[in-house]
Order: structure tokens, then sequence, then C-alpha cells
């Protein structure tokens, strides 16, 4: 049965916003989304009570570059720049989605960050995706990994400000989860180009039972150009390590990947990630 295009796919997109390079890309995808999916745009800045606890201990400095000079660290001040922090990240928030003609609103919330952005509703939760040791290599953020552990929601972890970058690769199992994702990958990739679908014969369905329903589900006016390729438990993680460019759509990826092969595809790959459960 094909989907009914007039319900929407999703709602309420939520995004992360804290004025950093991850963020401001995170919010032009999350922004992007929505208009394609005529979702509304809702910015959130989080507060970080750790921060805030950490300014009211007597010993707390902090180094100020590029003097390499340090200072105390001071609650009024911390609680200044947060504020100056959030008034960036609301006004950047309306300059996109103004531009694009979204629904959107904004919030500010205390807390912990990852545990305050999960409690929210929303369809799908937007974040930037990565963090960087004091190596400089890119690893996962904590709040990504805590949005991955502790959400049943869906995620989108990206570090690039488009999901417009490539062809479109779809982890498709036959789930309903999977059924989301086809309806969410088939209308971002009319503009974008091709769908690739990985499809899932770790389970009971085989490849050409999962080619056919993907056919029943795709809108009869979709001009999309799909490819399908069959994986299972084998050689999954060496497939999607080995997809460089593009959106990639993993639809309910438990019993499919552990999570820490979840965490090592997240840190290795350099492209969008979308996770639906």
């Amino acid at each position: 049965m094909k989907p009914n295009r007039r319900e929407p796919i999703m709602r309420r997109i939520l995004v992360a916003l804290d004025a950093t390079p991850h963020s401001q890309a995170a919010l032009e995808a999350a922004a992007e989304l929505a208009a394609s999916l005529g979702a509304e745009l809702v910015g959130v800045y989080v507060e970080d009570v750790n921060l805030l606890r950490l300014a009211q201990l007597p010993f707390a400095r902090e180094t100020r570059f590029p003097a390499a000079a340090t200072a105390r660290l001071e609650l009024p001040e911390v609680e200044q720049r947060l504020r100056e922090q959030a008034r960036r990240a609301q006004a950047e928030l309306a300059r996109l989605a103004e531009r694009k003609a979204l629904r959107y609103s904004f919030q500010v919330r205390r807390g912990q960050v990852g545990n305050t952005l999960i409690e929210f509703e929303a369809d799908l939760l937007v974040l930037g995706r990565v963090s960087h040791a004091l190596t400089g290599a890119a690893r996962l953020g904590s709040t990504a990994r805590a949005a991955l552990v502790s959400s049943g929601q869906a995620v989108l972890l990206t570090d690039q400000s488009t999901l417009q970058g490539g062809p479109i690769t779809l982890l498709f199992d036959g789930s309903a989860a999977a059924e989301r994702a086809l309806a969410v990958a088939e209308v971002l990739a009319e503009p974008a180009g091709p769908l690739h679908l990985l499809l899932w014969c770790g389970g009971e369905r085989s490849a050409g039972q999962l080619q056919t329903q993907v056919r029943e589900l795709l809108s009869t006016a979709s001009r999309v150009e799909v490819t399908y390729h069959a994986v299972t438990e084998a050689n999954l993680l060496p497939v999607l390590l080995g997809e460089t460019a593009g959106l990639l759509i993993l639809a309910d990826p438990g019993g499919k990947v552990t999570d820490e092969e979840l965490e090592l595809l997240l840190n290795r790959l350099d492209r969008p990630v979308l996770i639906l459960r």
C-alpha cells in the first residue's frame, strides 16, 4: 500500500543550538529538511548546568586565548555569555527559518545537555555530530552519544550544512521504521539524485521480497533512480564504511550492528547520518 502523501512524514524537527560551527551546520541541515518535509523547526539552546556548577567553585579557572592567560571563572560572567550565545542562536534560527518560510520556535532550557534534549517531544532530533579531542581527531560528541543510547526517537547527526551532497543510501529491512525512512528518502532524493537501497537479508525476507515491497511503497509519480544491493551481517559494516558521500539513513539499526559498531561507523563516516527507529 502506498503511503498517504497528504500526511506529513514529520511534523516537528528539533535542532540543538550552541553557537558553534557544528551547531550552525546542524541548523542549516535541519532547516533544509524541515522545508522538504513541511515540518515545524524548533531550536533549543541548553544552558549547561554542569558549566554553571563549575563556575560556582572557588578554584575554577579558564584559559583565555591567544594570550593564554588564566582567570577565575565567575558565575555572573558565565551566565552573561550563555545569554549572549542564546540570543545569537535565536537570531540565526529566525533568519534561516524566515528565509525558507518555515514555521519555527525557540526555547532556552537549563539542565544537562543530552538529558534535556531527549526529553523534548519531536519526530526528529538534529545534532552536530562530532567533537574534537586534544589530538585533533574527530569523534562522536557526548551529546550525540547520549541521544543514540538513551533516546528512542529519530536522530540526524551531521557536521555538514546540506543533505544534498550526493546519492542517498538507505538500509531497508521492511519494518515500519524502514517504510518511514523510505518516504523521507524519496522526498529528499528527488532533487539530490539516485537512491541506493541496502536490502537487509539477515531476517526472514529475501532481497526479492524487499525489492517488491519498495516498489509498492514508492509513489507512482516518483522519478527517483533506485539501485539495490543485498546485505547481511557478514558484509553490512564494510559496505556502510565504503559509502562515502550523501545522506545515510539507517532504519532501526539495532540487531544489525552493535552499539560499538554503530559508534565506530559514526566516527569513521564523513557524511550526515539519519537514524530512524
